[in-house]
């Protein structure tokens, strides 16, 4: 038997394999010929174990008899097919109706969601239901970005069509917002020349979270001084973006620097 999706009818379908027994004389002058016949299962529901709801196959029955052909078919004969058995696989619904919550990227995937659930897919005249109490929501990756496809774990399904249906796509999706990450930043004393141009060092990047690895890099990023002359202490100010660069997920995050202290002494 042949498995088949979930759809209120009791229509099956089979295969037949290649006749066996034919002798080498008579190989291709006998056919068989299954026009006349038609398969059935008994109900159209999914049949499942009671213990576990595990998808169980189910028996057909048959109409009509498979018959021989061709010149050579007065030679043979054929017995018609029983234990015939397939699987009718539950219908997957859409969920909709739900929306995730702001998140900020904390290195899980998991996700917070609101909304009442709407399931797209009922067949007309059956009863089912969304049960979320126990379901968890996921982000497809631990990663930021926006529109990220969502799964579900554990989520139920009820009324008394349920055992013929299961979850399937969430239609929503979600955002993980970047961390913001801080670092500390020192100037480089450098003597009187004129310029505002300025030097800094990077370290102490704040916020990693666990296992990531980011480093920091400046190379992007010029520095000045607001004024060119001599001070006790100035304060340098970011001309450009300082970039961090974060393995997970291969992106590189962009972040202003902070500004920070440096010397200039005279001549």
């Amino acid at each position: 038997g042949t498995d088949r999706v979930y759809d209120k009818g009791t229509t099956a379908a089979a295969t037949y394999s290649a006749l066996q027994g034919i002798i080498a004389s008579d190989a291709g002058n006998v056919t068989l010929d299954t026009s006349g016949v038609s398969w059935a299962f008994g109900n159209a529901n999914v049949n499942r174990d009671a213990a576990s709801n595990a998808v169980l196959a189910k028996s057909m029955t048959a109409t009509g008899t498979a018959v021989l052909g061709g010149s050579a078919r007065g030679h043979y004969e054929i017995d018609q097919p029983t234990g015939v058995s397939a699987k009718i696989t539950p219908k997957a619904l859409e969920v909709g109706g739900l929306s995730t919550t702001a998140k900020t990227y904390d290195g899980t995937d998991f996700a917070t969601v609101t909304g009442t659930a709407t399931l797209t897919g009922v067949l007309a005249g059956d009863t089912v239901t969304y049960d979320g109490t126990n379901a968890s929501y996921h982000f497809a990756d631990a990663n930021a970005g926006t529109g990220k496809a969502m799964t579900q774990t554990d989520a139920e399904l009820g009324g008394s069509s349920a055992g013929n249906y299961m979850v399937g796509n969430l239609t929503f999706t979600g955002d993980i917002s970047k961390k913001k990450l801080q670092y500390t930043t020192e100037g480089v004393t450098r003597q009187y020349d004129k310029t505002t141009g300025a030097t800094v060092t990077f370290s102490n990047i704040l916020g990693v979270l666990g296992a990531d690895v980011v480093t920091i890099d400046g190379s992007r990023a010029t520095w000045a001084y607001g004024d060119a002359d001599v001070a006790e202490r100035d304060r340098t100010r970011a001309g450009t973006v300082v970039y961090f660069v974060h393995t997970r997920g291969g992106e590189t995050n962009p972040f202003f620097g902070n500004g920070c202290g440096g010397t200039r002494y005279p001549r």
